[in-house]
């Protein structure tokens, strides 16, 4: 009863808290929804199957990242022949898939990464939606595609493809379900000029069908059926489901860290403010456990109120909060979040925890008042700092010095590491040192002010210096948001242009084409008409029994002589064998893959191509070097490499002619031409991503920061009204007071600001010179100051509207009250 009468009297020293909980509440409750929405799916082009057969998968991997080595063509046409001659099986169609885009205003539509979205018709009788317009390809150059494209039955559209950007016709549409292109639907013959190997067949059957098909297989296939076909979902969607399951755990992680730092600052503070109120209840008669149990009711009562408010802001904000992270392309774009009790019921539960961990010191500080300081009428801090911030505060600049000395000899990786915790660590130091670290600097900071006319200056100094603690209290937040997001922002931009300004210089070329925004690559054809002393490596992939047995997946590169010439000539080093036998079957890897393998100089190894042909290659060469051509972990000859995988793409082309000659010469459509440093920073959209997910970041902890300086500046305003009537008695107007104010409180947000910014600055230059040491040249510390501008000026403005409005609302009944 005592602590609801307490928040029904001081409510407005609770706000921050309910804030608190109640935005942590609600990031945790749209976090559970929206990774509840992620469950793996069967895919909509193939819902209508009742079940799927698949290629073998490697049983020494275990989940969605079984590895499949495909059936040939041929193979697969003689495996459905034999499933549709079962009873029961109505249908039994080979998917074959081969890489298509269409290319709408410059870009390619959808998204083909690692998933081919052209298919055969036949395949199109076993997904769930259906023409809408139009009819089926009967012609090599017609295509049925998705109406989101905007094309209708008689339009021209290009295709991008692997044999080269080729013109079609539109025959029909289709309604797909709109979270990607539904597909690109030709001829079964132009799929299978187009296409590659075969994965998987659909099966139109009866219930009982699934029996006699496991029965014809045997264990040389996989049979799924049901809620089991979701194992058939994208790759993409996998890793997509991954990625979420990531960032949306480390946004857990911030929101909670977050959420207790402002519960635990604001019942800190205000149990110091509340200490000749404990003290009262001391001299009643109150125990320490019933003060420590009155703290905690008032914090479980506030969590309570805001775990309801928070929940219901999860449920309003879940689907708003997943179309976000589809933007960024964290989540499938197509995400359809579902309101179920469950993540709603655990995330309030999680708000209380935090609140009960959050206001665990504020109760033991809270008991520990003597009941003599109920008798002290002064409001002086006499003992701003505690043996616990003492000890906290020492041992987190312990562990910033240790990290500090650790740094000298050690690697590029291990400096990144160690300054990031050794930042954080003196972060910590600095919040909890606050009181007795700031006066000397509030002194030296206050200087210019008392030499202003008036006497605005003296009263914000010596007000500043008697409240060391209030002082403390709204610095940290301030200081915490600028550090984090300094270091979290810098490290990110000053190592991405460090990357890329040496990924640019390694290369050595002028200009590189890429495809198309969106695109999958380039075709062989764009590539050859690319001008000058053009290197590139084509990719494709092969699948070959490792010495256990188990069946593995290798990434390859096809390089033409002139491409291997010029990395050899780079950073490609012979290390056994010759290289001017890499031609035909002929392959060449690293040492550490040939000897993980127990290859030899002239062994031949049988792997699983592809188009799902056995294919012979010779091991003829041992190469070292940072990276392989193409990013593949074999060297092959190009010309082999489309002999067995017409669906094999160039991820970008090099060349050292003109930029605009490459431009003029690359008459076909699908091709981007960029300067190599512009090319370097484009790594397929993840710096985008990455940047979109740290600014995701950023904004919570700058949120939350807002709350903390907000909620410390009301309360403290709210302490300090017996103050303002004595500036009003002395012959302050309600101007005057307002503008002590907020002088004090921009004095608050610049030394949280200096602070945050000496801290987080040492780290980055830290890990610039580790950045430096590991590239082998110097790297420039790269800022963006709109961001961090735009968080000081945040954190100003909040701090000024929960401080000035408040002092001049109060100062102005201040003499009426006196």
């Amino acid at each position: 009863m005592l602590s609801l009468a307490t928040l029904r009297s001081r409510w407005h020293a609770f706000l921050g808290t309910f804030a608190a909980l109640a935005a942590g509440v609600a990031l945790l409750g749209a976090t559970g929804l929206v990774l509840l929405a992620t469950e793996p799916r069967v895919p909509a082009r193939l819902a209508r199957a009742d079940l799927l057969v698949q290629a073998p998968a490697n049983p020494a991997v275990a989940g969605a990242w079984q590895l499949r080595r495909p059936w040939s063509q041929a193979e697969a046409a003689e495996l459905a022949g034999r499933l549709g001659a079962l009873d029961g099986v109505s249908a039994a169609v080979p998917d074959v898939a081969f890489y298509a885009q269409a290319l709408v205003g410059g870009a390619a539509a959808g998204d083909a990464e690692d998933e081919p979205q052209g298919h055969g018709w036949s395949s199109a009788g076993l997904a769930s939606f259906g023409l809408t317009a139009g009819r089926a390809p009967a012609a090599a150059g017609e295509v049925v595609l998705d109406e989101t494209i905007g094309a209708a039955p008689g339009d021209r559209v290009t295709l991008l493809t692997a044999a080269g950007p080729r013109p079609y016709t539109v025959s029909g549409t289709v309604d797909g379900p709109g979270e990607y292109p539904a597909g690109y639907y030709v001829t079964d013959a132009e799929a299978a000029r187009l296409g590659a190997g075969v994965t998987q067949i659909g099966v139109r059957a009866d219930a009982q069908a699934a029996d006699r098909v496991r029965a014809l297989l045997g264990d040389t296939a996989e049979v799924l059926v049901g809620d089991a076909m979701t194992a058939a979902e994208p790759v993409r969607e996998i890793r997509l489901r991954e990625l979420a399951g990531l960032a949306l755990g480390m946004i857990t992680g911030l929101g909670t860290f977050t959420s207790i730092f402002v519960v635990a600052s604001t019942f800190a503070f205000g149990t110091h403010q509340r200490r000749r109120e404990f003290a009262l209840l001391r001299l009643v008669g109150a125990v320490p456990r019933q003060v420590r149990h009155t703290v905690y009711a008032e914090a479980v009562m506030v969590s309570l109120a805001a775990g309801a408010a928070g929940s219901v802001l999860a449920a309003a904000s879940a689907q708003w909060f997943a179309d976000v992270l589809a933007g960024a392309k964290i989540v499938r774009p197509d995400l359809d979040v579902t309101l179920t009790w469950w993540p709603l019921a655990a995330a309030a539960a999680a708000g209380t925890a935090v609140a009960v961990l959050g206001v665990g010191s504020a109760c033991r500080r809270a008991a520990k008042v003597a009941p003599l300081e109920a008798l002290r009428t002064a409001a002086v801090e006499t003992r701003p700092m505690t043996r616990a911030r003492w000890a906290g505060g020492l041992l987190s600049a312990l562990l910033a010095a240790v990290m500090a000395a650790t740094l000298t000899g050690a690697g590029a990786e291990s400096a990144v590491r160690n300054a990031t915790v050794g930042a954080a660590a003196a972060v910590l130091s600095m919040a909890l040192l606050g009181p007795a670290l700031l006066p000397p600097l509030l002194r030296v900071a206050c200087r210019p002010l008392t030499r202003l006319p008036g006497a605005a200056g003296l009263i914000v100094r010596e007000s500043s210096l008697t409240g060391v603690r209030r002082i403390a209290s709204a610095t940290a937040p301030v200081m915490l948001t600028v550090s984090f997001a300094v270091l979290l922002v810098g490290s990110l931009t000053t190592s991405q242009e460090a990357t890329a300004n040496e990924e640019a210089t390694r290369v050595g070329a002028g200009v590189a084409v890429t495809a198309v925004p969106h695109g999958a690559g380039l075709s062989r054809e764009v590539a050859a008409a690319v001008p000058g002393d053009a290197v590139y490596a084509v990719q494709s992939t092969v699948y070959y029994r490792d010495e256990k047995g188990h069946w593995s997946q290798r990434s390859i590169s096809g390089v033409s002589p002139k491409a291997l010439a010029a990395v050899t000539r780079g950073h490609l080093k012979l290390v056994a064998g010759d290289l001017t036998r890499l031609t035909g079957g002929a392959f060449a890897t690293r040492p550490d893959l040939a000897e993980a393998n127990g290859w030899r100089l002239g062994d031949a190894v049988t792997v699983r191509a592809a188009n799902g042909a056995d294919w012979r290659m010779r091991l003829v060469a041992l190469v070292d070097g940072d990276n392989l051509p193409g990013g593949g972990e074999a060297l092959v000859a190009e010309d082999a490499v489309y002999a067995h995988d017409p669906t094999a793409l160039i991820p970008v082309v090099f060349t050292d002619a003109p930029r605009a000659e490459v431009t003029a010469a690359l008459a076909a459509p699908g091709a981007t031409v960029r300067d190599m440093v512009t090319w370097a920073r484009d790594d397929g959209g993840f710096s985008t991503l990455i940047w979109t997910f740290v600014m995701i970041l950023v904004t919570i902890s700058a949120g939350f920061g807002a709350l903390s300086i907000a909620n410390t500046l009301l309360m403290a305003v709210r302490d300090r009204h017996p103050e303002f009537r004595l500036l009003r008695l002395a012959g302050a107007t309600p101007r005057q007071v307002a503008g002590v104010i907020a002088t004090e409180s921009t004095l608050i947000v610049a030394l949280g600001t200096a602070l945050g910014g000496v801290v987080s600055g040492g780290a980055l230059l830290v890990m610039r010179s580790a950045l430096a040491d590991m590239i082998g040249h110097p790297v420039p510390l790269t800022l963006p100051w709109g961001v961090i501008t735009g968080i000081v000026a945040t954190c100003l403005a909040i701090a000024l509207a929960a401080s000035v409005i408040p002092a001049y609302r109060a100062s102005r009944h201040s003499l009426a009250t006196s």
